[in-house]
């Protein structure tokens, strides 16, 4: 809840899935670069072989979501990881939902949501190291690098 989701149908403690028998909670991912996958690990309880959470995401502010996993039941308490890979080139921002479907109980226990993305001006500088000592009175020195390389150079 830290993340602050939009939550339709869904409480706040556990993001359990109410009397309605559906639900669900809308998290924003955003990144500084270009988002290259989501990665995201849910523990869960769906009681029944109808329960569970579908995992969906929009690249596109909410007006459409696609759906990237399937969170069945019947479990009592279970655990999934996963990775969705097919983000659209020069993504930064994601909508994640967490779909909640209910005949018994659904809810919730755990959520992590991480976004991969590539570096924004990332890359290497030049280093240079001096080594400077002393021998037998006299200063010597030891110079190494000061050329990088960078990608597509």
């Amino acid at each position: 809840m830290d993340y602050h989701p939009a939550l339709n149908g869904l409480t706040p403690d556990l993001l359990r899935v109410g009397d309605t028998g559906k639900g669900d909670a809308t998290y924003s991912v955003e990144t500084p670069g270009e988002m290259t996958r989501i990665r995201m690990n849910v523990f869960y309880r769906a009681r029944d072989a109808k329960d569970g959470y579908e995992v969906q995401v929009s690249y596109d502010e909410g007006k459409t979501f696609k759906t990237a996993q399937d969170l069945p039941g019947p479990f009592a308490g279970t655990s999934k990881y996963f990775t969705i890979a097919d983000v659209p080139a020069g993504t930064k921002k994601a909508l994640v939902r967490l779909a909640g479907r209910q005949r018994n109980t659904t809810c919730c226990f755990g959520l992590a949501i991480h976004a991969d993305y590539k570096e924004p001006g990332g890359g290497f500088a030049p280093v240079k190291i001096t080594y400077l000592w002393e021998e037998n009175g006299q200063a010597k020195q030891d110079v190494h690098g000061g050329v990088a390389y960078n990608e597509g150079q």
